[in-house]
């Protein structure tokens, strides 16, 4: 179907792609030139970010990482810290160093080599589904998500977004071609996923889901009198991951009763989710919201791209081949689960847009985008109507002016450029206009252009997007380290307590809580 497609692009983009088949070191070439130059310039960037602001985030990883190069254990404040993520480990080298300034230049060197290195699992897969050309443009698409800014953080999202690429990458390996060696290696990735950060855990739900559906799939794409045989026989493949889930649940379960601990422990920090009551209803409305800021903040057409694909996987006459199913299987599984992970957790917890735990999904939606259209951008007009009007439906429920606040500094990257033209405006209502008319057009764009159009537009209207985005949330990240830099009066020298009191000695901070915030 790809290739049927493909003898239908312009002639300028038919002799691209010939030269990259005739050079097969083509594109893996100009990946890694686009990811040196990525990271060259993401160092660049975070230069300019000056003092961290995420507090007291950035705080705690930053002393565990400290006590990690010193004593090889977490310490906060001399207290050991109940956190799991090696995050703190792997970029406790950069506490080698001979000052502060340069440690906190190296961490963000760490952070931008990280999250730069998962354009190589993202290439690796998008070669499995679609041409050269295209795997490497889904590559420029992950490099410009607005959530690189995170690099100039010290947070777990750097570790926890590459590694949650590869986990899913692997688990679509496993899932296209079932054999034991892929089975453990994808279940090696999952632990390596799940140790940068506890969110991981929810990859125990999106694995037994992602079988489930890839044996879905398989049954639409079968011939009737076959299914049952398919049915019995991919099943029984799957008997390593079953087996080593249910002995990893056994095994926690008698580690706990060992140690005499609850089994919430082992969430760390976030131990409390375990024991509060959530409302149905509310966890419901969050997680419309958190799927609709994300939904936008990827520019909508992916949303509807993956609801277009997954509708014609469902269908025998336009089913894809092995790989792209298992694709669908792991990319509707992740979208599905971590949406509701982070809906249900901001219901009861943060009662706020957390697209901080979500970006991780953003390149495997924009893997999904490569992948249609690389397979000419199939349109059936009922399955287009139902995919274009999914992300717009959602985005006209959200309260735009109620999430208009501080937290998107720090979670919600993608409302920022919005909360931006808002104070430009002066008035949010004109702000809902200018997204109405943003939704129409990426409706219009997705489901209305021709073809031919299309194929030029879509990837333009998304990468502008993006890169946009991105602008300006590194100008406001900017701006906000550079105000925490120059906080209280310290422009001159912020390490003036420590040139007072002496570089190991310890100085008390008091914060107190008033009426009108803390003093």
């Amino acid at each position: 179907m790809i290739d049927r497609a493909l003898a239908r692009r312009p002639i300028a983009l038919g002799r691209l792609l010939a030269a990259l088949r005739a050079h097969p070191l083509t594109a893996p070439a100009a990946v890694a030139a686009l990811m040196v130059v990525s990271f060259a310039a993401r160092v660049w960037l975070d230069r300019q970010i000056q003092a961290p602001w995420v507090m007291v985030d950035e705080l705690q990883y930053a002393e565990m990482a400290k006590s990690f190069a010193a004593h090889g254990h977490y310490l906060f404040r001399d207290q050991p810290e109940n956190v799991v993520s090696i995050y703190p480990a792997l970029i406790s080298p950069a506490w080698h160093a001979g000052s502060l300034h340069t440690t906190y230049t190296l961490v963000k060197v760490i952070n931008a080599a990280m999250m730069t290195l998962g354009a190589i699992p993202l290439y690796l897969w998008g070669r499995r589904l679609v041409p050269p050309l295209y795997a490497v443009l889904a590559v420029v698409f992950y490099l410009a998500i607005p959530s690189f800014v995170y690099t100039g953080e010290i947070l777990t999202e750097n570790a926890f977004a590459p590694a949650m690429l590869l986990a899913l990458f692997g688990l679509a390996l496993a899932l296209e071609r079932p054999t034991v060696l892929r089975q453990l290696l994808a279940l090696g990735l999952v632990g390596l996923a799940v140790s940068t950060r506890a969110q991981g855990l929810v990859l125990g739900l999106i694995v037994p889901t992602a079988i489930a559906l890839k044996l879905g799939f398989d049954l639409v794409a079968a011939a009737p009198g076959s299914r049952r045989r398919l049915l019995l026989a991919e099943s029984r493949r799957y008997w390593v991951t079953v087996a080593a889930l249910v002995l990893a649940a056994v095994a926690y379960v008698v580690y706990k009763a060992h140690q005499g601990t609850p089994l919430s422990s082992g969430l760390g920090i976030y131990s409390a989710v375990t024991h509060v009551h959530y409302s149905v209803r509310e966890a419901a409305r969050w997680i419309v919201y958190e799927l609709a800021e994300f939904s936008f903040s990827v520019a909508m057409i992916p949303v509807s791209v993956l609801v277009l694909l997954v509708w014609l996987a469902c269908r025998r006459a336009t089913a894809p081949g092995a790989a792209e199913r298992a694709f669908l299987a792991v990319a509707t599984a992740a979208v599905v689960w971590i949406v509701v992970e982070v809906g249900t957790f901001a219901s009861r917890f943060s009662l706020r847009l957390e697209e901080r735990y979500m970006f991780s999904l953003a390149p495997v939606l924009l893997l999904g985008l490569v992948v249609w259209l690389a397979r000419g951008l199939p349109r059936p007009p009922a399955a287009t109507a139902v995919a274009a009007l999914v992300p717009a439906a959602l985005l006209l429920t959200l309260p735009y002016d109620s999430f208009f606040t501080g937290a998107l500094y720090n979670d919600t990257f993608g409302l920022i450029p919005l909360l931006r033209l808002t104070e430009v405006l002066g008035d949010v209502n004109e702000t809902k206009v200018l997204v109405g008319i943003g939704i129409l057009a990426a409706g219009a764009i997705f489901a209305a252009v021709p073809t031919r159009v299309a194929t030029w537009l879509v990837p333009v209207a998304v990468g502008g997007f993006l890169v946009l985005s991105s602008a300006s949330v590194f100008a406001k990240a900017r701006w906000l380290s550079v105000a925490t830099r120059h906080a209280g009066g310290i422009s001159a020298d912020p390490s003036w307590i420590d040139h007072a009191i002496g570089k190991n000695s310890r100085a008390a901070f008091l914060v107190t809580i008033g009426a009108m915030g803390p003093r």
